[in-house]
């Protein structure tokens, strides 16, 4: 069905645990890959206008159909609200470049998942408009909410004075080893490269990814991912090996005709 997929973003809000937070992850994703590459403010501020169109557009079309078709108010795989919700943050705001793209996509992505989950008022009552509509405004109001504390923190030097605090300087430690850990993660079960995004948030963070030192911790990052992958569908991976090595039993066994 073109409607629920396009709702959920091309199945990212049918991925477990937090769908919406997976739906919102590309926007950040996409702003800091807009500053990093050194586009004006209002470049990035028309590109995250038109995400804010395009999810918006998407959710009122689509949530109709797949409300009706799944018997539910506000199915969880819809997440075109999410990605709409989120770009409203950081429309406005501009990254200098550096850490400070890094952080502030970072608090505006953590920003937004707080007011959406929290709902303060109006969402709650935005919900219940009809249709797509109910879907759609209580993110955009998280997003405005967003947006707001995001644009304190950038005037006031909040993010600047993090970023100091926050060592990037092309020497891995524990913050930097922590952010990297979490994008590899993060991007791993997206339908995207997860080496790629290591690669640019690597150059944003001043690191060389051609260094002896990063393609190690870059290994490493891919190991502790097939490690977690592992523990978490361990008893599927058991259970399939057990069922592999009782087909053999029946391997040799003749056929009846």
């Amino acid at each position: 069905m073109p409607k629920r997929l396009l709702t959920s973003c091309f199945g990212l809000g049918y991925l477990p645990i937090a769908p919406g937070t997976w739906g919102s992850l590309p926007i950040p994703l996409i702003f800091a890959a807009i500053c990093g590459f050194g586009c004006s403010a209002l470049t990035a501020s028309i590109v995250m206008a038109l995400m804010v169109l395009l999810g918006s557009v998407v959710c009122v079309w689509g949530s109709a159909e797949v409300v009706a078709a799944c018997g539910r108010k506000d199915p969880g795989h819809i997440v075109a609200d999410e990605w709409a919700g989120q770009a409203v943050v950081f429309i406005g705001v501009f990254a200098v470049g550096g850490g400070d793209i890094f952080v502030t996509a970072l608090i505006g992505f953590l920003l937004f998942r707080l007011f959406d989950i929290t709902k303060p008022f109006p969402c709650k009552r935005l919900e219940k408009l009809p249709s797509g509509w109910g879907i759609l405004a209580d993110d955009l109001m998280a997003g405005v909410y967003g947006a707001i504390v995001l644009q304190i923190l950038v005037r006031c030097g909040v993010i600047e004075t993090l970023v100091s605090k926050i060592i990037i300087d092309g020497s891995l430690n524990y913050f930097s080893a922590l952010v990297l850990g979490t994008v590899q993660g993060l991007t791993e079960f997206l339908p995207v490269s997860s080496s790629g995004h290591l690669v640019l948030f690597e150059h944003f963070m001043n690191f060389d990814p051609e260094k002896p030192e990063m393609l190690f911790f870059d290994l490493l990052t891919h190991v502790g991912t097939v490690a977690a992958i592992l523990v978490l569908f361990r008893r599927s991976i058991a259970a399939f090996a057990v069922n592999l090595f009782n087909s053999g039993k029946y391997g040799n066994t003749p056929l009846e005709i």
